[in-house]
């Protein structure tokens, strides 16, 4: 992903008709699962073929908004063990993805990892002893940020950790805060929000 070995990511040059988004959940919950809602439908508003990989889906609300859905198929999967097999379906999966890829789970992609939050700042923050668990979302998360061209975080304080706790270079973390009402801004609009 490097261009003539410089600490830059390579651009994208390829045309872009599909878009892979993988969430472990497509249902109107949480903020990353309205997140990827937008997400989807402003791809969708684009005429692009989006493809949502997830280990469980509101089937009503892909159809609504014409996404093609493809399940993990996860069963009783013990909860702490949930993340680490949805990262092993999605890295199966990621042979035949086409298009663009963004992960908003701890999974490697292609091209882009949306981070809202860091499980080494929520550690430090809670001033928790890493357990076998931690180690292992936080080398999810480290194999995310490393296979990707470029990570979103959500805000300054997620930059920060990056930087500092996961060693990403700066130049392929973009602040791009989360969407109101469907609205997404960047940093230098951030007085206007």
């Amino acid at each position: 992903c490097q261009a003539g070995g410089g600490s830059q990511p390579a651009p994208m040059k390829e045309n872009i008709r599909e878009v892979s988004i993988c969430h472990q959940v497509l249902r109107r919950q949480g903020g990353m699962e309205h997140y990827a809602i937008a997400l989807a439908r402003a791809f969708r508003e684009l005429d692009l073929h989006v493809v949502f990989y997830a280990r469980t889906a509101d089937m009503d609300l892909a159809s609504e908004l014409g996404l093609e859905v493809r399940l993990s198929g996860q069963r009783n999967t013990l909860r702490k063990l949930r993340d680490w097999q949805f990262k092993r379906f999605i890295e199966r999966a990621g042979k035949s993805m086409t298009g663009l890829q963004i992960a908003l789970s701890r999974v490697p992609m292609r091209h882009l990892a949306v981070c809202g939050g860091t499980h080494l700042g929520y550690i430090r923050a809670a001033r928790r002893v890493r357990g076998p668990f931690d180690r292992l979302q936080i080398s999810m998360e480290r194999r995310a940020y490393e296979s990707v061209r470029f990570v979103v975080s959500h805000s300054d304080l997620c930059t920060a950790e990056l930087r500092e706790l996961y060693k990403i270079a700066p130049g392929k973390i973009k602040t791009l805060y989360p969407p109101l009402d469907g609205v997404f801004s960047s940093g230098d609009q951030l007085s206007s929000r």
